[in-house]
């Protein structure tokens, strides 16, 4: 066991003192590093499209290459835009360009991109909508009740004149949210990566306000039906004269409710213009309510003249 622990530890070593050797020598590598536009005045902004990365040749210790290939502040081309005009201008990358961390690394040119053209325009800012595309999916047995409340329901954009004209909303992400069983504020993200990549938003995501309840039903028996527009005379009659109503939706909607809160009519126009003799109700809810359906379902008109049979 001792002699198995010697050759680990020695392993070890020359392992330790191989890599030394090779990350002290000097090495000429191709990578992509990070492009940064610097010292851009406020009101001005890119309206053309920008690689984030720019591949270019650099000589310096294998040490200093693999912090380069790791660390993305360790090494970048840095374009600087105080004084860029109004419109496209061409920038050749050299030397100048080169940004590191260390004085052993070098740029040696970019084999791939000598010259990078970017447009700039005067920069504005403006408001759009946010659009609700967010699947939301109540756990079973439960629904949601009425239109989630977006807090805010829009946002700021700032960006180039030119790219900002064209955009007139932004979506919410597409990623659904599911299981929802009770009344909750959630966080939703909004689709930034379907915007140009030189939009500033003020904000990344929005509060999202959803009612989510049980869901329930509730019966009310022998309720009074009107005949909406009949001439005082007492001629016209709905038979059967009252119903019974049956009320699917949230349960802590449902529980709120009392016979004052539902209307159930019929307007007496409707027989005379789908000569019918029978027709299904009104029903008029103050509450929020999922569904509704009557016992029975459709509803006679005595001494109606306006039926097929009538004619």
């Amino acid at each position: 066991m001792k002699l198995l622990g010697l050759k680990i530890v020695a392993l070890i070593c020359a392992i330790s003192l191989w890599f030394f050797v090779v990350s002290s020598r000097t090495y000429q590598i191709e990578m992509e590093i990070p492009l940064r536009l610097i010292n851009l005045p406020k009101i001005l902004a890119i309206s053309s499209h920008v690689p984030k990365t720019v591949s270019v040749l650099l000589e310096g210790s294998g040490m200093d290459l693999i912090r380069a290939k790791q660390d993305d502040s360790f090494a970048s081309m840095d374009l600087d835009l105080s004084k860029a005009p109004l419109g496209k201008k061409e920038f050749f990358l050299n030397a100048s360009h080169f940004h590191t961390e260390t004085s052993g690394l070098y740029f040696k040119g970019s084999p791939r991109l000598a010259s990078l053209e970017i447009e700039i325009d005067t920069r504005i800012t403006r408001e759009i909508p946010i659009r609700l595309r967010t699947p939301l999916h109540p756990k079973e047995s439960h629904l949601i009740i009425g239109p989630p409340v977006m807090v805010p329901p829009s946002i700021s954009i700032s960006g180039a004149r030119s790219v900002l004209t064209k955009i007139y909303e932004i979506n919410t992400s597409s990623e659904p949210v599911s299981d929802l069983d009770s009344p909750d504020t959630i966080q939703i993200p909004l689709a930034s990566e379907a915007l140009p990549s030189q939009v500033t938003l003020s904000i990344q995501s929005i509060r999202l306000a959803i009612d989510v309840q049980e869901r329930f039903s509730v019966t009310f028996k022998d309720l009074p039906l009107q005949l909406v527009g009949a001439p005082p005379s007492g001629s016209f009659a709905l038979s059967p004269a009252r119903v019974s109503l049956t009320l699917s939706g949230g349960k802590t909607e449902l529980a709120g409710i009392s016979p004052a809160d539902i209307n159930i009519f019929i307007p007496l126009s409707r027989f005379q213009v789908e000569f019918t003799d029978s027709l299904p109700p009104t029903v008029t809810v103050r509450q929020r309510i999922e569904s509704w359906s009557t016992n029975p379902k459709f509803i006679h008109l005595t001494n109606n003249p306006y039926s097929e049979q009538a004619r």
